[in-house]
């Protein structure tokens, strides 16, 4: 499936795990991005899940990291980070300070928690 497609499929979002290309859904845990790539709508084409993946294969010695988008109907742009996955709230909280993340997505409830900055 190509990037545009998946986004527009999932335009609430989606997190996948590029070891064996599925969505993934957890129950527990939670998901932190690290990269913060806002795409204009006519920008939007392989190439940019290719610079993503640029950054995670330089990144590849976790297997907690994966690729997640959404589109944004307020900004009108798709947003499309590498993020980790984490298990615990403390661990989330950090790795959110540490790279500037306005929100955390909790699996266990299906939310973001957003972060007072």
């Amino acid at each position: 499936m190509k990037l545009k497609e998946l986004i527009e499929a999932n335009k609430d979002g989606f997190t996948l795990n590029l070891s064996d290309d599925k969505l993934v859904d957890f129950d527990n845990g939670y998901q932190v991005a690290i990269t913060n790539y806002l795409i204009e709508p006519e920008e939007l084409d392989d190439k940019a899940f290719l610079k993503c993946m640029n950054f995670l294969q330089k990144m590849q010695t976790n297997n907690s990291l994966f690729i997640g988008g959404w589109y944004d109907e307020t900004a009108r742009q798709y947003a499309l980070d590498v993020s980790y996955h984490v298990d615990s709230l403390e661990q989330a909280e950090v790795l959110a300070s540490i790279f500037k993340q306005k929100s955390i997505y909790n699996w266990s409830n299906k939310t973001c928690i957003y972060i007072l900055t």
